[in-house]
């Protein structure tokens, strides 16, 4: 939801693309246990080498807490296998 919302400007379009958002999807909230799966994502790609933004970091936590997979057109998220399951969407 962050990430989408950060690119509107207007917090009027914001508004309504928010209201769309939570009719649409279930929004998962950010627990503690996200909190830990975060943390722990992050230090397995500091260990390789790697590195993601937060908002990505946080998207495959709430994935990885929830047994989910994330389904995506960003190929990024293909730093977190075999973590977290990740299907690419075609553009």
């Amino acid at each position: 939801m962050i990430e989408f919302l950060r690119g509107i400007e207007s917090e009027e379009k914001r508004k309504k693309s928010l209201a769309l958002i939570e009719q649409t999807f279930e929004i998962a909230d950010i627990t503690r246990e996200v909190a830990v799966s975060y943390l722990k994502l992050f230090f397995d790609l500091k260990k390789k080498g790697e590195s993601t933004s937060d908002a990505d970091t946080l998207i495959a936590a709430t994935a990885y807490t929830r047994n989910e997979e994330v389904l995506t057109m960003d190929r990024d998220f293909l730093k977190f296998e075999p973590m977290i399951k990740v299907r690419i969407q075609p553009r």
